[in-house]
């Protein structure tokens, strides 16, 4: 079996010629947080949308999308990077060149159409919400009394600290009295 040179060469650089560089996985790493068009604003709340990076060596203008959860009418190996970022990715938060996350699955849900393109799901940003701090019920105000009670008014304090006073001499009269007798009985 003999091989022409010719057309072996012509074998190889049709083979070369009909290869196709494999194109990268679809990723919102790609995208990043864009102004809508006045025509694509729905809700007031959404004024951000995805779209692709311009300026990054590392991303294509094309991406396969190995589920195709949004893009499912897409029978083609590669889909235009703008279009996936657009469909299957949302704002993080409001962030002008912001990063743009992957939609759940609740969300892709809400972006497929039957005819499998997709549709714009006017996602507003993904904006951490923080709670304030959690605010003591208020102090119910202390009934008030229209007159202190009497130990803390000066004549009546002064009265009763006497009265105690005497009570503690008698009691003290009526132990010395009471020791006395002892030793005089043990004397």
């Amino acid at each position: 079996m003999k091989f022409n040179a010719a057309a072996l060469v012509a074998i190889v650089a049709g083979n070369f010629l009909s290869y196709k560089q494999p194109t990268a996985e679809c990723s919102c790493d790609c995208c990043l947080v864009a102004p809508r068009n006045a025509a694509e604003i729905e809700d007031p709340a959404a004024p951000f949308k995805c779209a692709m990076k311009q300026s990054s060596d590392s991303c294509a203008t094309e991406c396969t999308d190995p589920w195709g959860q949004v893009l499912t009418a897409s029978a083609v190996e590669a889909v235009s990077m703008e279009r996936y970022c657009f469909l299957s990715c949302r704002p993080y938060d409001d962030q002008l060149d912001g990063h743009c996350i992957k939609l759940d699955s609740g969300e892709s849900g809400d972006v497929m159409e039957r005819d499998g393109n997709g549709q714009d799901g006017n996602f507003p940003p993904d904006l951490p919400v923080i709670a304030a701090a959690p605010t003591a019920p208020p102090v119910p105000a202390a009934d008030v009394t229209p007159e202190p009670p009497c130990e803390m008014m000066r004549p009546c304090i002064y009265g009763a600290q006497d009265e105690q006073e005497q009570k503690a001499r008698e009691a003290y009269k009526n132990v010395h009295d009471v020791a006395e007798a002892v030793r005089k009985l043990t004397g």
